[in-house]
């Protein structure tokens, strides 16, 4: 059983507290957290719920693979690059790089596409702006 699975049996079973929100993940199908979107990993999960005990909160649900579809369909259109290795990543459908095999979390690409949509809107209104000027100013000549 590799890794992934163990976490996975692992939650399935407990109701281990997010080391960094303090969300119960009991049920959870993928190694990150749904609510902060921390990256789960086995060793520290069992650590800090044999440190702080039990989840208070009820589960937070399965997240049922929807924070990394969405991840992959901003991957099947754009270009992004691997933090760790820089290999490019459009079009791929894991959660790791084919290269390094460095795990890529959602909010990496999801901040990166934020990114992009800003620089977009911001450039899309610098050309309305300078057309408006552009305007004024050849009204002003006539």
């Amino acid at each position: 059983m590799n890794e992934h699975d163990e976490l996975i049996a692992y939650l399935a079973k407990n109701d281990a507290p997010c080391p960094s929100c303090g969300a119960n993940l009991r049920n959870q199908n993928e190694p990150v957290c749904p609510k902060c979107q921390k990256d789960l990993w086995l060793g520290e999960l069992r650590a800090w719920h044999e440190v702080i005990g039990d989840a208070q909160s009820e589960p937070v649900g399965p997240t049922n693979g929807t924070i990394f579809q969405n991840m992959f369909h901003t991957l099947e259109s754009n270009d992004f690059a691997c933090p760790g290795c820089g290999y490019q990543l459009r079009g791929i459908r894991s959660s790791r790089c084919p290269e390094c095999a460095r795990r890529i979390r959602p909010s990496e690409v999801s901040a990166k596409r934020n990114i992009a949509l800003e620089v977009g809107t911001t450039l899309g209104i610098a050309v309305v702006v300078l057309f408006i000027v552009l305007l004024i100013l050849e009204a002003m000549h006539q």
